[in-house]
């Protein structure tokens, strides 16, 4: 029964010699149940595998774990291969536990998101770029991409982590991209790709402000200014008054006979 139903997941005969998850499904097919596992957990520590790689596996390792009674990793396998293609199907043949479960990861699981973005530094550009989850593990890392449109296809340079910084020129143009990472080294989400990467124009720096007196400095001019006009206008006023009222003489007492 397990044999058909992993035919009719994938009808492609695997080879003793091929890669580790070739070996993994002829180990699911001659019932080598511990021997598939151990070789779909070498598979998983792969860097070459692509997304249909992925599909292949979680779908074969879920039936594995369906045999073996273990609910709960197959319902983790079920929820990645949901998360990997939303509108994957299993063959009529797979168990009815096995597509209940699957329908129920279909209502609770989407594809991870990526979200990326370039923005302008005091030397160039840095690329960030962050990534979520939405109910099935499968982000291993996040590889952030970046080049001088000047340099050429040679001058990609990557950044593990998510991040990268490219120094450049104002006026320079940089083009950048990112990536998801998940299991075996499959991209599982990309924003903008090298084919069509996103580019920034660095933009110049702002003008440096104009020199000019301190504000300070000019408030007191200011106001010394005002206490000269004023005290000038008491000097006048007192001027004035000395000239219009008649002059007082003061002397001795006056005897008076």
């Amino acid at each position: 029964m397990l044999a058909l139903l992993v035919w009719a997941l994938d009808p492609r005969p695997a080879r003793a010699d091929g890669s580790a998850l070739d070996q993994a499904i002829e180990h699911v097919e001659n019932a080598d149940f511990a021997s598939a596992l151990a070789a779909f957990e070498e598979a998983e520590s792969a860097s070459d595998l692509t997304r249909d790689d992925l599909v292949r596996l979680y779908a074969h390792r879920a039936t594995v774990h369906f045999a073996l009674g273990e609910q709960r990793a197959m319902e983790a396998d079920l929820a990645r291969l949901v998360a990997l293609d939303p509108d994957v199907t299993l063959p009529a043949s797979a168990p009815p536990p096995v597509h209940e479960a699957l329908e129920r990861a279909r209502g609770d699981v989407q594809p991870p998101t990526l979200r990326a973005d370039a923005v302008p530094t005091g030397a160039g550009v840095e690329v960030r770029a962050r990534a979520e989850e939405h109910g099935a593990d499968l982000v291993r890392g996040l590889r952030a991409w970046a080049r001088r449109d000047r340099d050429g296809e040679d001058a990609w340079r990557r950044g593990d982590g998510g991040a990268i910084a490219v120094e450049a020129s104002p006026g320079e143009t940089v083009l950048w991209y990112a990536e998801a990472i998940g299991p075996g080294g499959a991209v599982l989400a990309s924003e903008r790709s090298r084919v069509e990467p996103g580019a920034l124009i660095v933009p110049e720096p702002p003008p440096a402000p104009s020199g000019g007196s301190d504000d300070s400095t000019a408030w007191w001019l200011v106001g010394g200014g005002s206490a000269a006009v004023v005290v000038g206008v008491i000097v006048a006023v007192v001027a004035v008054v000395a000239t219009t009222e008649p002059s007082t003489t003061l002397g001795g007492p006056t005897l008076v006979p």
